[in-house]
C-alpha cells in the first residue's frame, strides 16, 4: 500500500514540474522574413528610426496571421512567448545585415504583441470578431478582400476594413482605432483570403508591406506588358473596322453616323460636367466647413456620438487625398499610415484660387488698365 502511495505522489509530482520546467518557444515560424521580397533599404539608416520600425511592424503581423490562421488567436498567448518569438525574429534579420538594436527599440514592450481583451473590444479568437462585427457588416469585407487582384480591389478591401474597425470604435469605446484595424488586416489575411499568407501582392496590400524595388520593378513592366498588347490588338481591331465602313458604307450613311457621334457626345459631356460640378460642390462644401472650424457638420447625425479626434483625422486625410493639385495628395501607403495613426496628419495646404475668383479677375482687370489696355477689349476677350 505504502509503496501505491509514493508510486502516485511522484506521479503527480512529475506530472505538476513537467510543464513548468518545459522551455517556451514561439509559434511562428519567421524563415519568411528572409524570403519575403520587402523592402531593406528603410531599416538601413539607424538613426531615424521610426520608418524602420513601422516596416518591422508589417512584416511581424505577417507571421501573426500565420499563427491566427493555425491557432484562431490574434495574439500570442503570454509575454515570455512574445519576447522568444521577437528574439527569433531579431536573429531573422540579423542575416540580412539588419542591426539588432532595431528589434528591442521599436518593441520594447513584448506584451504589445500578447492576447489582452482590452486591444479591440474584447476580441480574442477570429470567432469573437466575427460575433462582434456580425455578418451584416463583415459581408463587404469578405466579398471585397478575397480576391486582390489589382489596385482597385485592394484599395476597396482596405476601405471595407477600416469601416469594419471604425464601426468597432464607435460601438465599442474603449476599443482602439489602431488595434482593431490591426485585427481587421489579419482576418483579412488569415481567414478572408485563401492566399492572404502566401502571396506575395496580396500580403502588400492586405498588411501594407513596402515590396522590394525588383519586385514593384518586375510588376510594373509585366503591366505594362499586357497593356501594350492589348492596345495593340485594339488598334488592329479598330484599324480594321474604320477600313470596312470606308469600303462598305455609303457618304450619307457615314454622314449620318458622324452627326449621331456629335449628339451623343455633347450628351456624354453634359452628364461629365453635371457629375462633376457636384462632386466640385462637395469637395467646396467640406473645404468650407472645415475651414470654419464647424467639423461637426461634415458628419452624418448617425455617428456625431462617435470619437471626435477619429473621425476629424478621417475627413483630414480624405481632404489632402482630394487636394486639387495632385503633387500634395499623399500615396495610397502614407494615406494608410496616417488613417492608423502610425503618422501624423500633415496641415492642410490652401488650395489654388480658381480662374472665376473675384481675387483673380480684379488682379487681371487691373493689370490690363495698368498696361493702357481699355475695359472694350476686357470685354472682347470675355
Amino acid at each position: 500500500m505504502e509503496n501505491h502511495v509514493t508510486f502516485l505522489l511522484l506521479f503527480l509530482s512529475i506530472t505538476i514540474l513537467l510543464p513548468a520546467a518545459a522551455p517556451s518557444s514561439c509559434p511562428i515560424n519567421f524563415t519568411y522574413v528572409q524570403t519575403f521580397p520587402w523592402n531593406t533599404s528603410t531599416c538601413t539608416n539607424t538613426t531615424n528610426k521610426q520608418p524602420c520600425c513601422s516596416t518591422l511592424k508589417t512584416i511581424f503581423h505577417i507571421g501573426l496571421s500565420q499563427y491566427l490562421k493555425q491557432s484562431l488567436f490574434f495574439q500570442l498567448p503570454n509575454e515570455n512567448t512574445s519576447s522568444i518569438c521577437l528574439s527569433d525574429f531579431q536573429e531573422k534579420l540579423t542575416t540580412l545585415s539588419i542591426h539588432p538594436s532595431l528589434v528591442p527599440s521599436c518593441f520594447p514592450n513584448p506584451s504589445q504583441f500578447v492576447t489582452n481583451s482590452s486591444t479591440c473590444a474584447g476580441v480574442v479568437t477570429s470567432r469573437d470578431w466575427e460575433q462582434k462585427v456580425n455578418s451584416v457588416r463583415l459581408s463587404p469585407m469578405q466579398t471585397l478582400c478575397k480576391d486582390l487582384d489589382d489596385q482597385t480591389s485592394c484599395n476597396n478591401c482596405i476601405a471595407a476594413s477600416l469601416k469594419v474597425a471604425l464601426q468597432l470604435t464607435i460601438d465599442y469605446p474603449n476599443a482602439t482605432e489602431t488595434g482593431c484595424f490591426s485585427f481587421a488586416s489579419l482576418y483579412a489575411a488569415a481567414v478572408v483570403n485563401p492566399e492572404g499568407t502566401t502571396d506575395v501582392t496580396t500580403i502588400g496590400c492586405i498588411m501594407g508591406v513596402q515590396l522590394s524595388s525588383e519586385v514593384a520593378k518586375g510588376s510594373s513592366n509585366k503591366r505594362g506588358k499586357v497593356l501594350k498588347v492589348v492596345f495593340t490588338l485594339l488598334g488592329a481591331v479598330v484599324g480594321v473596322i474604320i477600313l470596312f465602313v470606308l469600303m462598305v458604307v455609303m457618304y450619307r450613311k457615314w454622314e449620318k453616323r458622324r452627326k449621331e457621334n456629335v449628339y451623343h457626345r455633347e450628351i456624354e459631356n453634359g452628364i461629365r460636367n453635371s457629375v462633376l460640378t457636384n462632386t466640385d460642390a462637395i469637395t467646396d462644401w467640406v473645404w468650407t466647413l472645415a475651414e470654419s472650424g464647424k467639423m461637426m457638420e461634415i458628419f452624418d447625425e448617425s455617428i456625431r456620438e462617435g470619437p471626435g479626434k477619429i473621425m476629424e483625422r478621417f475627413v483630414h486625410v480624405g481632404m489632402l487625398c482630394a487636394h486639387a493639385m495632385a503633387a500634395l495628395r499623399p500615396t495610397i501607403a502614407e494615406a494608410l499610415k496616417m488613417l492608423e495613426g502610425d503618422t501624423d496628419v500633415p496641415k492642410l495646404p490652401d488650395r489654388p484660387v480658381p480662374l472665376g475668383h473675384a481675387s483673380f479677375q480684379s488682379s487681371l482687370l487691373h493689370g490690363l488698365q495698368g498696361s493702357g489696355r481699355s475695359m472694350q477689349h476686357v470685354s472682347s476677350y470675355s
